[in-house]
């Protein structure tokens, strides 16, 4: 029995020693770590210049609610590896990438020099997380957005992914975009590559400082506006709200959006359709020249209406046919835009590859002609549960 009592005592005290050991082993590692909580490529001339926003040690403690969230160090290079080389021998811990949840990159860079360059770079690289999420800095530097002082969040980084999932969650003008989907894109060829785009509205300079959210309502903000689209792996435009929500739709991203138009005949009131289920279908066609139908099905309910009739019967069924008239124009409109940019970036000769692969085979070597040449026929079907004769029926 006491010698029970002893082994008793000596595997208590073994497993405590082992808990304080280890959580002191654990203190000293992550002390020795960087935490890098996103990275930013930009150019300079015809050097990458990347960036890499580290979490401060300090600034989740009690207490320390004035301190930064985190700090941005940035360098240059010819190469990507080269520059990540260079910050290491600037930074005094080790970077930790185990932990980076976003990617930005420049405009301007991926204009010139494109994006394969990167995407190779992180598909290779074991260090980097392949769920790192890829978006385009529009019109200001990857490094500017890094170093902005945003609300709610002190790490922008983590603000940005807040942002991207719940526009993709809500709104469907954007979606994430991973390594592995860029690249095989560009490997496949038989779909052109998209990334959301992420820009700042307000005075830049002053999002540079703490003083952006000493303000009830911040001057500089981050905004998501859309997609931005390629040909081959360099950006050629980018996509506005309502062109972002139709791409959305072909590429089945939609959770839910609302919709706005004119009520009928009556150009200066609008009504509001809360999209609760959305889907399309693109229908290749072999004739002399490649010819698809688009069946796109649209079912929501009514969230807010300035029509001065009711939206119950009859007057809901013109309200649906507004809908659909109004929808396929701006369908029609995105595919015409596709084909101006010689982008098949909606995604026709992937339905073509997926349907009939050898007729994608011939029609592969010259498809950005081919395309350009194809017809479209786009059909609008929008469903609208009854909500009564009255105003007093719409949801709030």
């Amino acid at each position: 029995m006491k010698h029970s009592k002893i082994v008793f005592i000596i595997l208590f005290i073994s497993l405590i020693a082992f808990f304080v050991i280890g959580h002191t082993v654990e203190s000293q590692l992550i002390n020795k770590l960087a935490i890098v909580s996103a990275i930013g490529v930009d150019m300079d001339e015809d050097q990458y210049v990347v960036s890499v926003q580290v979490i401060s040690p300090s600034s989740d403690q009690k207490g320390a609610s004035e301190e930064l969230g985190a700090v941005v160090h940035k360098e240059k290079g010819r190469t990507i590896t080269e520059a990540f080389r260079k910050l290491n021998t600037s930074i005094s811990r080790t970077l930790f990438f185990d932990d980076t949840d976003i990617l930005i990159i420049q405009d301007q860079l991926l204009e010139t020099k494109g994006i394969t360059d990167i995407t190779d770079y992180l598909i290779i690289n074991p260090i980097v997380s392949s769920n790192i999420e890829i978006l385009v800095s529009k019109d200001v530097t990857a490094n500017t957005i890094l170093r902005t002082v945003t609300p709610v969040q002190k790490v922008s980084a983590i603000r940005i992914k807040e942002i991207v999932e719940n526009n993709e969650l809500n709104a469907g003008t954007s979606f994430k975009m991973y390594p592995s989907n860029v690249q095989n894109d560009l490997l496949n060829n038989i779909k052109q590559t998209s990334l959301p785009y992420i820009t700042i509205q307000g005075d830049i300079e002053k999002g540079l400082k703490k003083e952006n959210i000493e303000e009830y309502s911040p001057s500089t903000i981050f905004k998501l506006s859309g997609m931005a689209v390629f040909k081959e792996d360099k950006l050629i435009d980018f996509l506005d709200d309502k062109e972002s929500m139709i791409y959305s739709m072909f590429q089945k991203k939609i959770n839910r959006t609302l919709l706005t138009v004119t009520c009928p005949n009556e150009e200066d009131k609008f009504v509001g359709l809360n999209v609760t289920d959305l889907d399309s279908k693109i229908t290749f066609e072999e004739s002399t020249k490649p010819s698809f139908t688009v069946d796109v099905s649209v079912e929501g309910e009514i969230r807010e209406s300035q029509c001065s009739k009711s939206v119950g019967y009859p007057n809901l069924e013109k309200i649906q046919k507004h809908y659909e008239a109004e929808m396929k124009k701006e369908i029609e409109q995105l595919i015409t835009k596709s084909k101006e940019l010689n982008s098949d970036f909606i995604g026709f000769g992937k339905s073509i590859y997926l349907s009939k692969p050898k007729k994608w085979n011939e029609l592969a070597k010259n498809w950005d002609q081919k395309y350009k040449d194809s017809t479209v026929k786009v059909n609008v079907d929008v469903i609208i549960p009854l909500t009564g004769d009255s105003m007093s029926n719409v949801s709030p």
